[in-house]
């Protein structure tokens, strides 16, 4: 099943500014997790809210850069107190107290703005990550998961570009330059000039002979001619193999 940061990381690799900045973010928020858990108190817990803080802005801006109908609500989108925001996480199932929620409001996260509003972005990412505070240790084995899902979405999306990369060599092997076409389509038309060039000229006491001057032997003339063309083409064609591949123009099959 993709997950949201795998698509996220496939369109953001075609930038590679963008997909470092989505990589730096993710990194700093696990570390960040990772050292809260190990080590509660207050230096840790606000490395905590600002890198999930950059994480989510980050993650928010490229969404809208490459998911612009599916991104998550913008920051003008906001419930109207903190009260509105708590009720709203219980009626989604999540398991937070009132005092729980103010406090880590109160912390910085969700952030509460001058005119007591609270970003519904921030809300849902909060949501999402109430076990960092409440699950304890099964903390560490969350975010291995997540980290282990992200190597496989970042693997899978590898395998995926190596195999595209793979598809157009094949293809493009099967092709030549144009400047290598025309060299070579000026070179055979070299080679016939001089191989018809070269017949007549071994023909010409033939031609005189057989013309001797008289009108009347034109056809006779023509002839030889002829052969001497028909012979010099001869001669390239059998001078080495010449492979012609014919495609269909349009929706020709």
């Amino acid at each position: 099943m993709t997950t949201d940061f795998e698509k996220l990381h496939r369109a953001a690799k075609s930038n590679k500014e963008d997909a470092a900045d989505l990589s730096i973010a993710y990194n700093g928020r696990t570390v960040a997790m990772r050292a809260y858990n190990d080590r509660p108190g207050k230096d840790t817990k606000a490395d905590l809210v600002a890198t999930r803080e950059e994480y989510e802005a980050t993650v928010s801006r490229l969404q809208q850069k490459y998911f612009p109908d599916t991104s998550a609500a913008p920051e003008g989108e906001r419930f109207a107190n903190r009260k509105q925001a708590l009720n709203w996480l219980q009626s989604q199932g999540y398991k937070v107290g009132q005092d729980k929620f103010y406090k880590d409001c109160k912390a910085g996260f969700p952030q509460i703005h001058r005119d007591k509003t609270i970003s519904r972005y921030q809300v849902l990412q909060y949501g999402q990550q109430l076990d960092v505070d409440t699950r304890g240790s099964a903390t560490d084995l969350s975010a291995a998961r997540e980290e282990s899902e992200t190597r496989k979405a970042i693997a899978s999306a590898d395998r995926e570009e190596m195999k595209r990369d793979h598809e157009r060599r094949e293809l493009d092997k099967n092709w030549i330059s144009r400047e290598e076409a025309d060299l070579t389509v000026c070179t055979w038309a070299a080679l016939t000039r001089d191989n018809i060039a070269g017949r007549l000229t071994k023909n010409i006491a033939t031609f005189i002979h057989a013309v001797g001057g008289n009108l009347d032997r034109i056809a006779a003339g023509q002839a030889i001619i002829d052969q001497s063309i028909t012979d010099g083409c001869n001669d390239i064609a059998n001078s080495s193999e010449v492979d012609i591949e014919i495609e269909p123009r349009g929706n020709e099959i």
